[in-house]
C-alpha cells in the first residue's frame, strides 16, 4: 500500500467515532475554479496572507503584541454548487493543509456547554505521528521535507524560456511552511527526516533544471528523472535513521 493510503488509513483509524469531522482528500485545483474575478482574488489574497503569517508574526513581532487573531478565517456562502467545498479544496492543496467536512448536527447541542465540547474535539483531532506507525505497523516512519513550491508550472517555463533558463529559477521563500515537517519530525519521537532541499534549491534559488534534468514535473513535485539524483542522500538519511 503506498504510503500516503497508509498514513491515511491511520488518520481514520485514529479519528474514528471520536469527532464529527470527516477528511476530504483535496484534490481540486485552480484552473478547476470557474468564479468571477473578484471572488478569484480573493480566494488567492486568502493563500498569499497563509503563506505570510510566518513573516508577519514572527518576523515582524505581530505575534508578540496579542495572542488573540492570529489565525485566518474564511467564510464561503453561496447556493448549492455553487463551489464553496471546491474552493476549500483548492486552499487546502494550495497550502498542504488538511481538509475536514463538520457535521453540524453532531456539534451544535442543546445542553449548555455541550457545543463548546465538541468544537474543542474537533480542533484538538489528533494526528498520525510516528509512535503511531510504530504501533498499529510495527515499523518507523521517516519522512521526506517537502519541497519549495514554484508560483507557475515549471515544464510550461523551461518550454519557453530554453534560451534562458535561469528566468524558470525562483528564490526559496522561507515562510511557515518550510518548518511545518521539521517541527511535525521533532514532535514525533519515532520519525526521522530526510531534507533534499539544499540539493534542490543550491543557495536558496531553486533551480528548474539541474545536470541536464528537469528537477520539477510541475510547480511543486519533483520529476523522476532528478529524484533518482537524490538516491545517495535519501540512502545517507535512511542510514542516520538506521534503518538499512
Amino acid at each position: 500500500m503506498p504510503e500516503d493510503r497508509v498514513f491515511d488509513a491511520v488518520a481514520r483509524e485514529v479519528t474514528a467515532g471520536r469527532t464529527p469531522a470527516e477528511a476530504i482528500e483535496a484534490i481540486a485545483q485552480w484552473e478547476d475554479l470557474v468564479l468571477p474575478d473578484q471572488p478569484h482574488r480573493v480566494l488567492r489574497s486568502i493563500a498569499s496572507q497563509v503563506r505570510q503569517r510566518h513573516r508577519v508574526y514572527e518576523e515582524w513581532g505581530f505575534a508578540e503584541k496579542s495572542a488573540r487573531g492570529l489565525g485566518m478565517t474564511a467564510l464561503f456562502a453561496g447556493a448549492s454548487g455553487t463551489g464553496k467545498t471546491m474552493a476549500a479544496e483548492v486552499l487546502a492543496r494550495e497550502l498542504r493543509l488538511d481538509l475536514y467536512r463538520i457535521d453540524l448536527a453532531r456539534v451544535v447541542s442543546k445542553y449548555i456547554g455541550e457545543t463548546e465540547k465538541n468544537l474543542e474535539k474537533i480542533f484538538r483531532l489528533p494526528r498520525p505521528t510516528g509512535a503511531t506507525w510504530r504501533q498499529v505497523y510495527g515499523v518507523a516512519c521517516v519522512g521526506i521535507k517537502d519541497i519549495p513550491a514554484a508560483e507557475d508550472d515549471v515544464p510550461s517555463c523551461v518550454s519557453k524560456e530554453m534560451a534562458n533558463l535561469q528566468a524558470c529559477s525562483f528564490r526559496r521563500h522561507r515562510d511557515w511552511a518550510d518548518e511545518f515537517d521539521a517541527d511535525a519530525a521533532r514532535r514525533a519521537r519515532a520519525a526521522r527526516l530526510v531534507d533534499v532541499t539544499d540539493a534542490v534549491c543550491p543557495h536558496d534559488t531553486c533551480r528548474a533544471v539541474i545536470g541536464n534534468a528537469l528537477v520539477y514535473r510541475d510547480r511543486q513535485h519533483l520529476s523522476a528523472t532528478f529524484a533518482r539524483t537524490l538516491a545517495p542522500r535519501l540512502e545517507a538519511g535512511l542510514r542516520r535513521a538506521k534503518l538499512i
